[in-house]
Formats: C-alpha cells, sequence, structure tokens
C-alpha cells in the first residue's frame, strides 16, 4: 500500500487522462446537508432517509420497462452522445426543477448497472446464463441453438440439427451475447411486450440477487424473467451484464445530469446517494468535496507512463506542468489488486475499525481483514487515514501460488478490475 489520503486537511490527487490537480477538502458537513443514512445515523435517522428516497424517485419508476426498452433500442439510430442520453431522459430536466425534486435513480441505475454499488452480484455470467436458456427453451446440447449458446463468440464453431432436430435458422451475432439470446426467443415467444415498471424490473433484479444457486437463478428466470418479450429479455441480459453497449458512459451521463454528479459520485461511490443529491444541489456540492472513513469513493487513476524513452519521453512533461515547479517523487507501480483501506482507531478507546473497498466500491473486508486487520490498527500511525495502493503477496524463497489472505485467494478474482 504506497498511497495515503490523510483526513487532517486536504488532499492532493490526480485527475485521469490530463493529470490536473484537484484539492478537495475533508471538513464537516453542515447539518441540513447531511446524509443520516451514513454511517453512524441511527435506525430512525435511516428509515427516514429511506422514506425520502423512495418518494423521489416514484416519477422515474413508474416508466414502462418496455417503453424503456425500445428507449435503449432507439440509441443504435443516434450519432450524437448528447441526443442519445436525452433520449434515455427525455423528462430529466423537468425532475429536478423547482417543485418536483425527482430523482432519476431507478433509470440511471439501469443504464450504469456496472456502478450501481446497491445491488449486490448476480453470480451470472454467457456461460450461466447460457444453460439456463438451454433449459427454458429444452433445446438438447448437441442441438445448433444450443451451439450458439456456447460459441457465441465464434459462431463459425456451431453445429448440431437444432430444436427437435431442425434448426430454427438463428445467427449468433459475433461478441453479442444478449443478441444472440434475442434472436433465439424472437422465433419462440413473439413481442408482446410485459406490463412491468422500472421499479418492478428494480425489484426483480434485486431477488436475482438474492438466489442461492443455479438452481434458485433457473427457476427465477422460468418464473420472473422467461414471461418478459424477447427484446425486454435482450436488455435485462444486458443489465445483468453490465454492459448495455449504447455509447454511453457513466461519467459523461452524470455530467449531462449536473456539472457536480460526477464529483459528487467520485467522492461517495454511491450512484443512489448522487441522484438523491441532484434534488438538493447544496448536499450535491458537500458531498462532492468530502471524504469520508468507512465511506467508499472512486479513487483517482493515473495515466500510463512508459518510461524514459521511446513514445513516452514526451509525457514527462504533463508530470513538470501540473506540479508546476514543485518537487515530487516517482515510484515503480507494483501490479496487484487494486484496494482502499478505511483504518478508524475509534479515538483511541480501544477496538477500532478496517475496512477493505475495491476501486469500484465493492467491499473486501471479508477477505482482507481476518489477516490483516490487527496488524494496520498496531502499525498505522494515525487515528483515522484511507490507505490506498496495491496488495501484493511477496514469496521471498520460491515461486509458488497459495492462499495468502482469505478463501478468494488474494481478493476474490481481479479486485483491481472492480
Amino acid at each position: 500500500m504506497h498511497r495515503a489520503h490523510q483526513f487532517e486537511g486536504k488532499w492532493d490527487g490526480w485527475k485521469k487522462g490530463d493529470f490536473a490537480k484537484m484539492k478537495a477538502y475533508a471538513q464537516p458537513i453542515p447539518e441540513d446537508q447531511q446524509d443520516p443514512a451514513a454511517e453512524g445515523a441511527d435506525d430512525d435517522e435511516r428509515r427516514k432517509r429511506e422514506q425520502e428516497y423512495r418518494s423521489c424517485e416514484e416519477t422515474c419508476g413508474e416508466l414502462s420497462f418496455a417503453q424503456f426498452c425500445n428507449r435503449l433500442e432507439s440509441t443504435y439510430a443516434i450519432s450524437n452522445r448528447q441526443k442519445r442520453i436525452e433520449s434515455l431522459l427525455p423528462t430529466s430536466s423537468q425532475l429536478l426543477v423547482d417543485g418536483a425534486r425527482q430523482s432519476p435513480y431507478p433509470i440511471v441505475r439501469l443504464i450504469c448497472p456496472e456502478i450501481d454499488t446497491q445491488r449486490g452480484l448476480y453470480q451470472l455470467k454467457q456461460k450461466a446464463l447460457g444453460e439456463i436458456y438451454r433449459k427454458l427453451l429444452s433445446l438438447e446440447k448437441t442441438s445448433k441453438d444450443a451451439a450458439l449458446l456456447v460459441n457465441w463468440r465464434d459462431p463459425s464453431k456451431g453445429g448440431g440439427g437444432g430444436r427437435g432436430g431442425q434448426a430454427t435458422g438463428a445467427v449468433s451475432v459475433l461478441g453479442d451475447y444478449a443478441l444472440t439470446v434475442h434472436q433465439l426467443l424472437e422465433q419462440r415467444i413473439g413481442h408482446r411486450p410485459s406490463s412491468l415498471t422500472v421499479a418492478q424490473v428494480n425489484a426483480m433484479l434485486d431477488r436475482l440477487v438474492k438466489c442461492a444457486d443455479a438452481e434458485e437463478r433457473t427457476k427465477f428466470f422460468q418464473t420472473e424473467v422467461f414471461p418478459l418479450s424477447a427484446l425486454e429479455q435482450k436488455w435485462l441480459i444486458r443489465i445483468i451484464l453490465r454492459d448495455l453497449k449504447i455509447g454511453v458512459g457513466y461519467q459523461i451521463l452524470l455530467k449531462f445530469l449536473h456539472e457536480d454528479a460526477e464529483p459528487c459520485f467520485s467522492s461517495t461511490a454511491d450512484l443512489r446517494k448522487t441522484c438523491f443529491a441532484l434534488t438538493r444541489p447544496a448536499m450535491l456540492k458537500s458531498f462532492g468535496s468530502s471524504l469520508q472513513v468507512g465511506q467508499p469513493f472512486t479513487p483517482m487513476l493515473a495515466q500510463g507512463f512508459k518510461g524514459m524513452q521511446g513514445a513516452g519521453a514526451g509525457q514527462l512533461h504533463k508530470c513538470e506542468a501540473a506540479m508546476k515547479g514543485k518537487a515530487f517523487v516517482m515510484d515503480i507501480k507494483l501490479d496487484g489488486e487494486r484496494m482502499l483501506c478505511h483504518v478508524d482507531k475509534g479515538g483511541g478507546g480501544g477496538g477500532g475499525s478496517v475496512r477493505w473497498f475495491t476501486r469500484r466500491a465493492n467491499d473486501y473486508s471479508h477477505i482482507y481483514a481476518p489477516n490483516l486487520s490487527e496488524l494496520l490498527l498496531a502499525q498505522v500511525g494515525c487515528e483515522r487515514c484511507i490507505l490506498d495502493g496495491e496488495m501484493v503477496a511477496y514469496e521471498k524463497f520460491k515461486p509458488r501460488s497459495g492462499n495468502y489472505f482469505g478463501d478468494d485467494g488474494g481478493g476474490g478474482g481481479g479486485a483491481g478490475r472492480d
């Protein structure tokens, strides 16, 4: 762990891409702008804020999911990115006017599922989804259509005789799993849209996260997902896989909603809180300029520097210009798992807590805390801080693999990408 954010005043960091200098202040949030749902709030405050959240999410939640899918489909015909976002959120300008105060969260969390930390992991990738749909569509394992679900990246590997011994004529679209499934479904279940709202689909996805195993997930798809139209299932699969393929990144979408929305999300790593703060601009600004120990945030990412020779040599001047003549240190980046460790000794009264988050705010405390938290509480020389760096396991004697940090073997498979 080689970087640290101290809560003694201000902290410095780097903005991705252009190395712009940024300063934020860890100052107390005014009482009228505080979020009672934050760490340390009592149960009554949390319930009150949950009611506030829900009341200002009703308008967006009432949108028909079928209509939302049609809007997503229409983005393919729109080349201008700004207009593409407007087609997805055509009423966004009316949502936030004085008196309305409506949060776009129910829709935004479906457009940007990769940053919605309120919802857990589905434990579903293309292979698991393919097995679910093979069973629901009653496909023989050797059929051509079943092969498409497996070989969606390379449809030339498909083969077999299709459903009931006859090929259906479905064609895999190279690299697009959801569209491959859509073509198989179109021939079987038609286009009749469901009556579900965006709010109901969000509740459905929350239930999917709670499914314990593959059998339970298959039953869930049979009863709750399969009745949806082919188009709706196509977009639901993309949401589950957390890649909508519409060319709209979350930074651009948040900036469209408000100039302070992206900084707010970077400081809180909480999409729901950010969307709620859109209804109260003063709160949006305070969240965007404050960090709290125990509350995950999105750390800044450095731009790659390839060295002193060749094409990378010209990049050094960017560092010098950003530092405005001040001295700075360059160190070798150790490639591991990017992790932010929140240390709070509890004011010297004993105990203390250490929480571990990935750069996308996933909580990995259950992996690292059992073996490392006690050591950190003893060694860190301040009461409260956030350590930001790479988790790396060293082997001094000989190369070998091993379980260093817990049941998931050092991060549960790619925290650096999370």
